[in-house]
């Protein structure tokens, strides 16, 4: 499928609902996060042409956001609570700072025992009895069961918690650690990763209902990513990854 583009250069996105802005622009983050800090692996698409396309498409979403466009039919942003699309030149790469579309609810840690708070009491009842916490002892897996239709394979989701939690030191006084539960959290998404050659995490669709669930992952590995290099870099421009 060949990418068409516009007589002013931008890329035809065909619609301006959720799923033709989202889910390009958790791509063009995850892109141009990997290029900007050299970990970017060209295996299937040279750097160059990532960089090229990945351009592209940060340049369109941007210019038909409704701040920079006025006409209704092309616009996007009316029927979304998005998140602008913020894009950092510099050197001929980028870097794309936020995220485009609406957040669906999350499960919320409540006895995850982070936060810097004591652990909720709250408990989901367990089908043959008992019940349980959303966070399980030593162990990737969780239970919460109001969200069950997002999928059953979500580790990602905790762990990129887990690892803003430790990074900002939000789980002090907490047993066990946000480290625990993020390195538990993080390898149970790297063991769904090497199933595959390509990359992606998921196969069947039951695992990640969310129509945007590979690159959804992208952009949350991406802004991790960034988050560890904010917390890690003590001197200089913060905003610049060299």
């Amino acid at each position: 499928m060949c990418t068409l583009y516009l007589p002013d250069g931008h890329i035809v996105l065909k619609r301006i609902d959720e799923r033709a802005i989202r889910t390009p622009a958790m791509a063009a983050l995850a892109a141009a996060t990997a290029l900007t800090t050299g970990t970017y692996d060209p295996q299937t698409l040279s750097a160059a042409n990532a960089t090229i396309r990945t351009r592209n498409l940060v340049r369109t979403l941007a210019a038909r956001h409704r701040a920079n466009n006025a006409d209704r039919a092309t616009r996007w942003g009316e029927r979304l609570a998005d998140r602008a699309v913020g894009v950092l030149h510099r050197t001929g790469r980028l870097a794309v700072l936020g995220e485009a579309g609406r957040r669906r609810a999350r499960p919320p840690c409540r006895h995850a025992g982070l936060g810097g708070r004591p652990p909720d009491p709250q408990t989901f009842p367990l089908p043959d009895g008992g019940t349980s916490p959303i966070y399980r002892a030593d162990t990737a897996e969780t239970y919460y069961p109001e969200g069950n239709d997002w999928g059953t394979h979500l580790p990602f989701h905790f762990g990129n918690f887990d690892l803003l939690v430790s990074l900002t030191a939000q789980d002090t006084g907490i047993n066990p650690a946000a480290a625990k539960w993020e390195r538990l959290h993080n390898e149970a998404q790297l063991d769904l990763m090497s199933r595959f050659t390509d990359g992606r995490t998921y196969g069947a669709g039951s695992e990640n209902t969310y129509y945007g669930r590979e690159p959804r992952i992208g952009a949350m590995a991406a802004q991790a990513y960034l988050t560890l290099f904010l917390a890690r870099n003590s001197t200089g421009d913060r905003l610049r990854w060299k």
